[in-house]
């Protein structure tokens, strides 16, 4: 693991934090008791004047550029820094090593593109969804909307992950690392198909919820987190992010 130090300079089950806030701001008795972290993160966060925050490459979601983290959370985390009054310390890693000083409270976030499905989620805490990444066929004309896939041929990219899913539904499939140049309908995330100027038909293949990831059991660090995601998220800047971040042309 190395380290990268940088000085400060469309949202999805929401609903349920605003309960939630709105419940813990009516419990007066206990508010000053509620919610805490029992390892002080966010008191150590603040003290400190350092965010730091665990970064595994996975375009378009994390990039390493040069050992310079880039891409659509690298510029959230950065912005609640600055909201916090704290700089921010990167720590390159992969998946294991993360999670693992995460674990050991050596991390504050760690961010990589994480799902809420990730097998670690037992061990660590997880935001709630900022965003949902969805898989679905698109068109190059609006006016070519899809039914049914059965029989109908459909461009992939090789490592979308997206063929079985498509195969399951009968559909022709084609796998090529240029979607753009298919004669027909595509697969792909929703962000993609947007940032190509097609069209997003309503068959829907697979949805996945976006998570940050902060030592287990910090509830206040949490909270703060989750409360700047839920006022500072915008679907249609973020997918503008994964889009220019994108690994393949």
């Amino acid at each position: 693991m190395y380290l990268v130090r940088q000085s400060r300079g469309h949202l999805y089950t929401w609903g349920g934090l605003l309960l939630y806030l709105l419940l813990v701001a009516g419990c007066e008795p206990i508010a000053d008791d509620f919610p805490r972290d029992p390892q002080h993160s966010l008191e150590q966060i603040l003290e400190r004047g350092t965010l730091r925050v665990g970064v595994i490459s996975n375009p378009p979601w994390i990039v390493d550029l040069d050992s310079v983290p880039a891409g659509p959370e690298t510029q959230l985390l950065t912005d609640f820094a600055e909201q916090l009054g704290v700089d921010i310390e990167w720590h390159w890693g992969s998946e294991e090593e993360s999670f693992e000083a995460l674990k050991q409270y050596s991390l504050d976030v760690v961010a990589g593109g994480l799902k809420s499905s990730t097998p670690w989620r037992k061990e660590i805490g997880l935001t709630l969804s900022y965003y949902q990444n969805t898989a679905v066929v698109g068109t190059r004309e609006k006016a070519d909307q899809l039914n049914t896939l059965q029989g109908r041929e459909v461009t992939v990219a090789p490592t979308s992950g997206l063929k079985r899913l498509l195969q399951d539904r009968d559909a022709r499939v084609i796998e090529s690392d240029n979607l753009a140049s298919a004669d027909g309908a595509i697969a792909a995330q929703m962000w993609e198909i947007r940032g190509m100027g097609w069209y997003a038909n309503d068959i829907v293949l697979r949805e996945q919820q976006q998570v940050l990831a902060v030592p287990s059991g910090e509830n206040a660090l949490l909270m703060r987190l989750e409360r700047f995601l839920l006022a500072n998220v915008n679907a249609e800047q973020l997918e503008a992010g994964l889009w220019q971040h994108r690994s393949r042309p």
